[in-house]
């Protein structure tokens, strides 16, 4: 799983742990609900949530539904709150274009010497632009 640091270099979290945590911030969730919201298969879910229990970034409780049924809500923690503050920065779409253009500009310097190194990186720079307002708008 690829990590990113926080602002502070502590903390750091996957994708997917992202997120969940970004899932069950507002509303303690079930494990179904948030595999629907994020839309990821459960059993790839289940194995990053423990690890986010685990590290105390979710709390797990028990309520009891209907009758003898029971369900188990997860809800972020204090601690959990503060990594995903830490992270929001490092995956909003205009940083990940940023960084995206950084490195495709940095191969473009590497391996070109002629003139069209600086056409290629205007192209681009368009090209990343034109997919972060598609995304912005798709949101």
């Amino acid at each position: 799983m690829s990590r990113v640091e926080g602002k502070e270099g502590t903390s750091s979290l996957s994708k997917l742990e992202y997120e969940i945590l970004k899932a069950v911030r507002t509303s303690p969730k079930t494990e179904k609900k948030i595999s629907k919201q994020i839309g990821v298969n459960i059993s790839v879910l289940s194995p990053v949530i423990t690890n986010l229990m685990l590290r105390g970034y979710i709390q797990s409780t028990t309520k009891k539904r209907i009758f003898i049924r029971y369900s188990e809500y997860f809800s972020i923690t204090v601690e959990g709150l503060a990594a995903f503050e830490a992270n929001v920065f490092q995956f909003h779409p205009l940083t990940r274009a940023i960084s995206h253009l950084k490195d495709l500009l940095n191969a473009r310097i590497l391996t070109k010497e002629d003139g069209w190194t600086f056409v290629a990186m205007g192209l681009g720079l368009v090209k990343i632009t034109f997919r972060l307002v598609k995304t912005m708008l798709e949101k």
